[in-house]
């Protein structure tokens, strides 16, 4: 019985990472279809890092293929980009190495591609984004 148990736990493990990939696979043929196109453009999908720090009230919770909008700042003088809804709640900020990625990139379009309450903070929101070359 014992094995049973850990089978279905285990396909039930590999059912949602087969999701998470078709999901994130799907929004990268969704992104490719937005904006002018180019070999210098870059499609991107992460977690947003800093969920915990911005709580959200339940009444506002973002939903999936919301758009969000990316403001650059700067963070001990290192580029950083915070993530919030278009209403204005913000949801965390992109991690660092994505960020440094971005530099200097104008953004076409970025939304949630996933967000999941129940998850830990910093698999709770998955973004999708599209940067042009270099401008």
């Amino acid at each position: 019985m014992h094995g049973r148990v850990r089978r279905a736990v285990e396909d039930a493990l590999h059912r949602r990472t087969v999701v998470q990939s078709g999901i994130a696979i799907c929004s990268a043929t969704i992104l490719g279809s937005f904006g002018p196109r180019g070999a210098h453009a870059l499609n991107l999908s992460f977690y947003l890092a800093g969920v915990r720090f911005h709580a959200i009230d339940a009444c506002n919770l973002p939903h999936r293929l919301d758009p969000v909008v990316l403001t650059r700042e700067d963070w001990h003088r290192t580029p950083a980009f915070s993530v919030s809804t278009v209403t204005g709640s913000r949801l965390g900020h992109v991690p660092m190495a994505i960020a440094l990625r971005l530099q200097g990139r104008p953004i076409a379009e970025a939304h949630l591609t996933d967000v999941d309450v129940h998850a830990v903070t910093w698999k709770r929101y998955t973004v999708a984004l599209r940067a042009l070359a270099e401008g």
